[in-house]
């Protein structure tokens, strides 16, 4: 199969900022569009693994990885009302040994600083939200609300849950409720000091509902998750 000299990608999340790196490292000539008409810090805390480090580490990020990132020393859950230790799994230089790679308590608005700062800026288009596609056998064509056309060897759909690539192509998805509902947010350390949190990945497990805390941004912020089982689907807010 002939590979693709021109590469087109649709949303620049950290999923299409990565796909687009690593295709230009390996000789593509790659251009990312993105809806937002400005990339803001967005998000909350993310669980970097040793397979996605290993990337990162690939694409030259290993050092800001490390400098903005939090190590835990491992996975820990917990009781909700006594606090005992029901798990507890060794990650630090464990992970490494294990799979050659670290893993990272990370902010994703820190990842996405550190993959935009690596892409050249004119591979990088803001403000563009796709409206259509068209495949033309051996070519894709993709029209953007702003009223830009692009003629692409191949065009990568890397824009979320929401996707408008995945909907053009095989029409609106239709989403199955888990049951379960996230509540994310991110706390100053400072104002938590005094509890002394260990610098693990920590899952204090109740019934019904469970709450995740870590920290990222070096240790600058704790994040945490509140999980909650529901039976009824609500809108995002």
């Amino acid at each position: 199969m002939k590979l693709a000299s021109k590469v087109a990608v649709v949303g620049g999340g950290i999923g299409g900022l990565g796909a687009a790196l690593s295709l230009f490292r390996a000789g593509f000539d790659v251009h990312v569009y993105e809806q937002a008409h400005a990339l803001r810090a967005v998000g909350a805390g993310i669980q970097v693994g040793p397979n996605a480090s290993r990337v990162l580490h690939g694409l030259g990020l290993a050092e800001k990885l490390a400098k903005l990132g939090v190590r835990p020393g491992a996975h820990h859950q917990r009781r909700w009302d006594d606090g005992r230790t029901l798990l507890k799994a060794p990650l630090g230089d464990t992970v490494i040994k294990a799979f050659g790679f670290p893993h990272y308590q990370s902010h994703r608005a820190d990842v996405l600083a550190m993959l935009i700062d690596a892409l050249r800026a004119q591979r990088l288009h803001i403000g563009h939200r796709l409206v259509a596609v068209t495949d033309r056998g051996d070519r894709v064509e993709a029209a953007f609300e702003n009223g830009e056309r692009i003629t692409t060897d191949a065009l990568i759909g890397a824009d979320g849950i929401h996707s408008t690539v995945r909907e053009l192509l095989f029409g609106p998805a239709n989403p199955h409720f888990t049951g379960c509902v996230a509540y994310r947010g991110l706390i100053p350390v400072e104002r938590v000091k005094h509890l002394n949190v260990e610098v693990s990945a920590q899952r204090w497990m109740g019934p019904g509902k469970h709450i995740v805390i870590y920290y990222v941004a070096a240790k600058r912020l704790l994040n945490f998750v509140g999980i909650v089982e529901q039976n009824t689907w609500t809108g995002e807010s």
